[in-house]
């Protein structure tokens, strides 16, 4: 779901083993790659989910005792980020202080970044979500 006036860009590319999907749209970058095999479906529709972080921080709110996480660099953090979000960048999400039975909200600039830390946090016993990247987002800033 783009906002109105985004477009959608999507490119497809094949190599020896591997497909990338890359997709641009309201400002945000996702990419998909997959081994030897055709790209699923049900990957392609997590980059679609993914695209709209204005949708997903819906589903944050109505969520009971989640906690929303920038997994971005503290200068990043402090140059603007979601209200009501907590700082654990990615280069030292091992160390989250979080409760294990709080389901995370993670996001980054773009969504490269909360993909990642939530196969990490996942790894460590956490219930968390990628959100995608707060280029895609249209709401206040906090500073």
């Amino acid at each position: 779901h783009a906002s109105e006036g985004s477009r959608l860009k999507v490119t497809v590319r094949k190599t020896l083993g591997a497909t990338t999907i890359r997709m641009v749209c309201g400002g945000a970058e996702f990419d998909y790659k997959e081994g030897a095999s055709a790209v699923s479906r049900e990957g392609v529709k997590e980059m679609f989910l993914l695209a709209n972080i204005n949708k997903k921080l819906e589903e944050y709110r109505n969520t009971s005792g989640a906690v929303l996480v920038d997994v971005r660099e503290v200068d990043e953090f402090r140059s603007g980020h979601i209200p009501g979000a907590i700082n654990q960048p990615l280069s030292n999400i091992s160390q989250i202080k979080i409760p294990k039975d709080k389901t995370l909200f993670v996001y980054c600039l773009r969504g490269s970044r909360s993909r990642r830390a939530v196969g990490i946090l996942k790894r460590m016993g956490y219930s968390a979500k990628s959100i995608g990247g707060i280029t895609a987002y249209k709401g206040e800033i906090e500073r």
